[in-house]
């Protein structure tokens, strides 16, 4: 059998199409929340209120928009500079996102011929770094945003913090999607039930 005939007999067994289908569309899910999400924070950070349902967001655009003059992708790629302005990720994960981006529109874009031929080898190993990017960014956000500007932390209770501890309900869902995609297990439906 040469090598085309195995790539589509490989391509219609149903368990190895519906794992690639999964891997490929739980990649492009949680990259399109990572990108939503760091986006938003950023954006709302600068939200000083709402007229007629409108956003007020004088201080986003000379905060964080005008860091890039391009229109194209202005929104991430200034949020991403923000991020790494104020010392919540570094050049080297910025870096990690562009890979990711690419890694994502080159499923989007080329799913049927990669369906076909293959991932390419570091797919899995790009979604852990995606993750972890994910779980970093939401950590620095609550440390660093949403403790300290709650007025109803005292200082006291901001010492006692387990920071290790701290995540989103966001991110814990992200978490438990992947471990429910990439294993099968239904254990959170069965602690579910036992807790309805």
């Amino acid at each position: 059998m040469d090598n085309s005939n195995a790539k589509f007999e490989n391509f219609l067994k149903p368990e190895s199409l519906q794992q690639n289908l999964m891997i490929a569309s739980v990649f492009i899910a949680v990259y399109e929340n990572f990108r939503s999400d760091i986006i938003d924070k950023v954006k709302y950070f600068y939200c000083k209120g709402f007229i007629d349902g409108k956003e007020l967001l004088d201080d986003y655009e000379k905060e964080v928009l005008s860091k890039v003059s391009s229109k194209e992708n202005r929104q991430i790629k200034a949020t991403l500079l923000w991020l790494v302005d104020a010392g919540a990720i570094d050049e080297d994960d910025k870096s990690t996102f562009k890979n990711l981006t690419d890694m994502r529109n080159l499923l989007s874009h080329n799913m049927t011929n990669m369906l076909f031929e293959g991932f390419p080898d570091n797919i899995l190993e790009l979604y852990v770094e995606m993750l972890k990017l994910f779980e970093k960014t939401t950590k620095w956000w609550i440390a660093e945003i949403e403790i300290p500007t709650n007025p109803d932390i005292t200082k006291e209770q901001y010492d006692s913090i387990n920071w290790d501890d701290i995540t989103s309900v966001n991110l814990e869902f992200i978490k438990i999607m992947t471990d429910i995609a990439m294993t099968g297990t239904d254990k959170y439906l069965k602690i579910f039930k036992q807790e309805g």
